[in-house]
């Protein structure tokens, strides 16, 4: 295999996601056309797992660099495959990494007729998610692109792969010039040597390749933590035995025998381990730490304070020249990574959060990233001349690449006394973590001044079952103490930011309608009460006849799960930010299995406020009253709910109620709080 020749830094191995394409040329070199990297703004995170074993599961995966970017191709040069292995997304996203390769489109193939859409597929069409793969012959040739397919496709599984089930999920090789067939029949031949079972990849000429839609194209560069079902491992190590440079970096195999499952994927994956859950958080030792991978000394302990985000945070490094600053667009976030120099392994991210006495700066570093060397061990293992940066001499001041010198000497030790106080923000995820109930929010109180709507709730029969409820079950809507939900499995119970759900409440009554979702896999998320799945399946049938198509993304959410989504955001937006549209545990309305967000392919499937101005969002606000659910968190009454606007989040609460609140513009707290008020 060719090396590439033309390398900046070794910072280009593992870069997350920036999809800069290649160039195929004539005579003129051109951009390749994959170049569509567009940014979608991501409010859901949730993707947390919560589990605490080591799993691929357990970190957010950036995507590995993507070499060919660097590539020239020549027109001349490039031959077609098309590749069924499962869900198109990860394959896609796999097979444009593989070196070589100019293009990788998803698309449907092999059903029997052309201009077939997604809905079509799942339907039963007969097609395979298939990703039509461009290759150049002069970079790789045909079985070196067979190989890397079958690192990561099952070619045992009979129309399944990953969690995905269904004749359109099949493995298969469809060719289009009869000279592969010998190639790719030396393949499976050497595929059944290797496994015991029958080797059930079809073989077969392409009948009919229809591009799948937009949406689908370039899903998991959009969508970063997206569903995947593919590991990218290969990739990982592809890159390291292509890459030619000076440094004396490990080969990928040593790094996967040296390093745990959870370092390898944090360090060269750009993952993210779990907060509050790993090695140096609270760890307030003397000493530095050094790159896991070179044993560069990138932070020491002197400078290493408590931010509460519950990861290793540091105010400055020990020599800035010793990391590379790089833009992180993911999440729909502006974020600074950091990766060390030599390395170029993942550490974190760089916020402008820090202490101010400090410079301001907060670096917010995985512990799978570093090893903690102790000061007393420090001489042994060759850091002595490090030293200084941990217990500095008094005469000095700092040789570090940063102009600030300390004021005073930092602590020789750390103990309960000498840990850094807490910042107003930290204090306030304490809060979160320790179980208190004050909250700080300031929400107006939901009062109905319009005499008019008053007399419609004193004498509308709908709301003789509400009334009946809330004249035995109180809500609190003051500033102050929090007040648990007791009469959780009523529909007409309300969770907002001073009414929580107990954390050990599970609806006992959860399934998955059927309907249609933006995700494959068989996730807690697509389930619902019974009560409000019947409906959903109701609305989603109404909105299909009218040729409005919807797809549930994220149904029910357990306790636990909804901690981990609101610790992270609080650990990447902070408090404020997060509070705006992520709720804390216990106060989702996801835990009571009545709450379900929907998007389109029109908004990429994403939870963003420009799905309400999509025909589907459109749709959506108008009718789904008609069907017992509301718009939760509607426009222009953020200060009521506590929430942004968020046209995707639906709650079910009846259609007689959810007809009254629709006709009078009203949210859950304005009316309850009235009858509460009339009832006292």
């Amino acid at each position: 295999m060719k090396k590439i020749i033309v390398i900046v830094s070794i910072l280009l191995l593992l870069s997350a996601c920036g999809n800069k394409q290649a160039e195929v040329s004539d005579s003129a070199p051109t951009e390749n056309k994959n170049d569509e990297n567009e940014t979608f703004e991501d409010t859901k995170k949730e993707e947390i797992d919560n589990s605490t074993e080591t799993k691929e599961e357990d970190v957010y995966k950036g995507l590995p660099k993507n070499l060919n970017t660097e590539e020239t191709f020549e027109q001349e040069n490039l031959r077609e495959i098309y590749l069924a292995g499962g869900c198109f997304w990860g394959v896609e996203a796999y097979m444009a990494r593989v070196y070589g390769v100019y293009d990788s489109v998803s698309g449907y193939a092999n059903g029997g007729e052309e201009g077939v859409s997604y809905k079509q597929v799942v339907n039963g069409s007969g097609h395979a998610e298939t990703v039509k793969v461009t290759y150049d012959i002069t970079k790789t040739d045909l079985g070196k692109v067979l190989d890397m397919f079958f690192k990561v496709v099952d070619p045992t599984s009979v129309n399944k792969q990953g969690n995905d089930v269904g004749i359109s999920y099949r493995s298969g090789i469809y060719y289009v010039d009869e000279a592969d067939l010998d190639v790719i029949n030396a393949k499976i031949e050497a595929l059944k040597k290797e496994y015991s079972q029958e080797i059930v990849t079809e073989v077969l000429p392409l009948t009919d390749f229809t591009k799948a839609e937009d949406y689908h194209q370039d899903y998991l560069e959009r969508t970063p933590g997206g569903y995947c079902h593919i590991p990218f491992n290969d990739i990982v190590e592809q890159n390291y035995d292509i890459l030619d440079t000076e440094n004396t970096m490990p080969d990928a195999k040593t790094l996967r025998e040296q390093l745990t499952p959870l370092q390898y994927e944090v360090a060269l994956n750009c993952g993210t381990e779990k907060p509050f859950d790993n090695e140096y958080y609270d760890n307030y030792e003397k000493g530095i730490y050094v790159d896991i991978i070179t044993g560069e000394p990138l932070f020491s302990s002197s400078a290493k304070y408590n931010s509460m985000s519950g990861w290793p945070s540091f105010f400055e490094p020990i020599d800035e020249n010793s990391l590379l600053f790089i833009e992180d667009t993911s999440y729909g976030m502006v974020r600074t990574e950091v990766k060390s120099e030599k390395g170029n392994t993942h550490l974190g991210h760089v916020f402008p959060d820090g202490p101010e006495e400090e410079g301001g700066l907060r670096y917010c570093i995985n512990s799978a990233s570093l090893k903690f060397i102790p000061y007393e061990e420090m001489d042994a293992q060759g850091y002595s001349e490090y030293k200084k940066y941990v217990e500095p001499e008094v005469e000095e001041t700092t040789t570090k690449s940063t102009s600030k010198a300390p004021e005073t000497a930092k602590p020789t030790e750390t103990t309960e006394a000498t840990k850094p106080e807490k910042s107003p923000r930290s204090e306030e995820l304490n809060i979160i973590k320790t179980g208190e109930t004050t909250y700080h929010e300031k929400i107006i109180l939901p009062v109905i001044t319009d005499d008019a709507i008053l007399a419609k709730i004193d004498r509308d029969s709908r709301l003789d079952g509400l009334k009946e409820f809330l004249s035995t079950n109180k809500y609190n809507f003051t500033n102050g103490s929090i007040a648990k939900i007791t009469n959780e499995d009523s529909y007409y119970a309300i969770c907002n930011k001073l009414n929580s759900y107990p954390s050990s409440y599970v609806p006992g009554d959860l399934y998955v309608p059927n309907v249609l979702f933006s995700f494959n896999n068989n996730d807690m998320k697509k389930n619902l009460r019974k009560v409000a799945g019947e409906a959903l399946e109701e609305l989603f049938r109404a909105a299909m006849k009218e040729d409005i198509e919807l797809f549930g993304v994220s149904g029910y959410r357990s306790y636990d799960r909804q901690n981990s989504i609101y610790s992270y955001n609080v650990s990447t937006r902070g408090v404020e930010e997060t509070d705006k549209v992520s709720a804390r545990p216990g106060h989702s309305e996801h835990q009571s299995g009545l709450t379900i967000d929907v998007s389109s392919s029109s908004a990429g499937f994403d939870l963003v406020q420009s799905f309400g101005s999509t025909d589907e969002g459109i749709w959506l606000a108008n009718n789904c009253h008609k069907y017992g659910f509301i718009i939760r968190y509607p426009y222009g009454k953020e200060n009521i709910t506590g929430y942004s606007y968020e046209p995707w989040h639906i709650r079910y609460i009846g259609k007689d109620l959810a007809s009254f609140i629709d006709e009078n513009n009203l949210t859950l707290e304005e009316l309850y709080y009235t009858i509460q008020r009339a009832n006292d």
